[in-house]
């Protein structure tokens, strides 16, 4: 017999645990009501940019190296889909390319797809995680609706609390990314409404990897570029 109030599937943690880190970005971008973006998907999509050259970086798949980001060319290719796309999409550069123009290119073509953050819903779709919904007359607004949108809250409520509630270990390991993420995305409110929270999410970034540090940094200056401009 399941537990009282379980789903079948197991807790909202157990079925989240499906989610790549870059489902979890997108889901945490969202409003988590009406599933509609909480920023222009421009910048939502240069987090998802960072957050796919991290995943390279933090299994030495790449290297930065003078704000270059560099092939390792004795790694072994990365197992899932859109970090294999980026490695490729890297590896096919005969020259090294400057981290912020990865993020850039990323953010805008997507491997050929219009762009990051509709390569990366559209595969979530596809696999049965959310619909895209078109709304508005003419239909402007869209809102990715999650097929289970318990364990799509999930991802938002893990890190709030684990940053806020003292009793808590902070963020470690992917969710210390995460949330440096979502921090440098301009979202840190949405994550901390303590000042517990707040502290911990400094603590969390300056816990992070070096080249991950370089990583947001890079992310934190074209977040403020399209911020001042409106632009992606």
């Amino acid at each position: 017999m399941n537990p009282p109030h379980e789903s079948p599937l197991g807790s909202p943690a157990q079925r989240a645990a499906a989610l790549e880190l870059a489902d979890e970005l997108v889901l945490c971008s969202l409003d988590q009501m009406t599933w509609r973006p909480m920023s222009r998907p421009g910048i939502i999509g240069l987090g998802l940019s960072a957050c796919l050259v991290g995943q390279l970086l933090a299994f030495a798949r790449v290297q930065i190296v003078e704000d270059l980001l560099v092939m390792s060319y004795t790694a072994q290719p990365p197992s899932t889909v859109l970090t294999l796309e980026v490695w490729e999409a890297v590896k096919a550069e005969h020259t090294p390319q400057p981290v912020k123009t990865w993020l850039q290119y990323l953010t805008e073509q997507g491997m050929g797809t219009g762009g990051i953050f509709a390569r990366v819903t559209e595969r979530m779709a596809s696999r049965g995680l959310i619909d895209i919904e078109r709304q508005g007359l003419l239909g402007r607004r869209t809102a990715y609706m999650p097929v289970d949108p318990t364990a799509a809250a999930w991802p938002l409520a893990r890190i709030h609390q684990t940053l806020n509630r003292e009793e808590l270990d902070a963020p470690t390991g992917r969710d210390a990314f995460l949330t440096g993420l979502l921090s440098h995305m301009g979202f840190g409110q949405r994550l901390a409404d303590t000042d517990t929270g707040r502290r911990r999410i400094e603590a969390v970034a300056a816990g992070l990897d070096p080249a991950v540090r370089r990583l947001l940094g890079h992310l934190g200056v074209l977040i403020g570029e399209a911020a001042m401009t409106g632009r992606p």
